[in-house]
């Protein structure tokens, strides 16, 4: 994105997908598709090991994204390398958004209001129902946070 951003090439991706064009993107290239994104960066970690071993507040550096889905926060490689207390703690700080997190050879197709697991893995989606998040000593806590997990053809409605 910040390459990206503020260029014609972000304009030209917009006119595309605002014509009915498929846009597509691999691992960043499928987080950058939502208005917010995950960035990768630990703000409190900022040595990168490639675990996520809290659950913490302000540790998840959440970025802007080129904006083609709203309420989506997606997160890539995301079984195989093992990032639920990543998506877990950006669920709990974006209660707005349903927060997916797409295993490696698989893709989501979002067509309208609907999202389908395309590939050979899993896609996880959390979401936080009530929205109620707890801060103790800097560590994240809720109830009530949805977890889907998904199959390939499978399909949900995000709105």
């Amino acid at each position: 994105m910040k390459i990206v951003k503020n260029t014609p090439v972000y304009t030209a991706i917009h006119d595309a997908y605002n014509s009915g064009s498929t846009i597509a993107g691999t691992s960043a290239g499928a987080a950058v598709m939502s208005k917010k994104m995950i960035t990768g960066n630990e703000l409190k970690y900022p040595e990168y090991t490639g675990d996520h071993r809290t659950i913490e507040a302000n540790n998840i550096e959440i970025g802007e994204g080129l904006g083609l889905v709203d309420n989506i926060i997606v997160d890539q490689h995301f079984v195989r390398r093992m990032r639920m207390n990543r998506l877990i703690s950006a669920c709990l700080e974006n209660p707005a958004e349903k927060c997916i997190g797409i295993d490696e050879a698989t893709a989501i197709l979002i067509y309208s209001d609907s999202l389908t697991v395309v590939g050979i893995s899993h896609v996880i989606v959390l979401q936080h129902k009530t929205g109620e998040t707890k801060i103790n000593n800097g560590l994240l806590g809720a109830r009530d946070i949805r977890l889907d997990v998904l199959l390939p053809n499978d399909k949900i409605i995000l709105k």
